[in-house]
């Protein structure tokens, strides 16, 4: 029963929509979970992680700590939200952090553990590739929509803001 509703979770992700479901269940075997309580901090601002994470249920608030030191909410992660594309492509450090927002179930695939599907279920990993591509175009759409919408109201401002 458990493993059918990891299974639904995954499928019905942007990590798993393409997949077949022999697909799907070989992702789930490199992939693990990790349950987090309210307030628990998932990921740290400026940390090493090399996975890309999948929530499952429950909220994760995304926060940037500023140059004075304040916490900056940017967004709140609703279940199915992928999260660290980039640093699963290119192993930077987080610029932001993660924190659990009720209790939060988060499955996450390693970059080590997903590197050995290459030759053995290329397909899949082109799949996860193709979803990974989305996030992070989606993500830039996003900011290319707020700098503009910010420098229209600069402009219209006539530099006052």
């Amino acid at each position: 029963m458990v493993e059918e509703k990891q299974y639904e979770i995954l499928h019905n992700s942007p990590l798993g929509h393409e997949l077949s479901e022999d697909e799907c269940r070989t992702l789930l075997k490199v992939m693990h979970l990790r349950r987090l309580k309210d307030g628990e901090v998932f990921i740290e601002q400026g940390a090493k992680d090399n996975a890309l994470h999948l929530l499952a249920s429950g909220q994760l608030m995304v926060t940037k700590t500023a140059a004075g030191g304040d916490s900056i909410k940017l967004h709140t992660m609703k279940p199915g939200e992928l999260a660290g594309a980039m640093g699963f492509v290119d192993g930077i450090p987080r610029s932001v952090a993660l924190h659990a927002v009720g209790d939060a179930v988060v499955y996450s695939l390693e970059r080590e553990a997903f590197e050995p599907l290459v030759e053995q279920h290329p397909r899949l990993v082109y799949h996860i590739m193709r979803a990974v591509t989305r996030t992070a175009h989606t993500a830039l759409l996003g900011v290319n929509n707020q700098v503009e919408e910010l420098t229209n109201y600069i402009i219209r401002q006539h530099g006052r803001y």
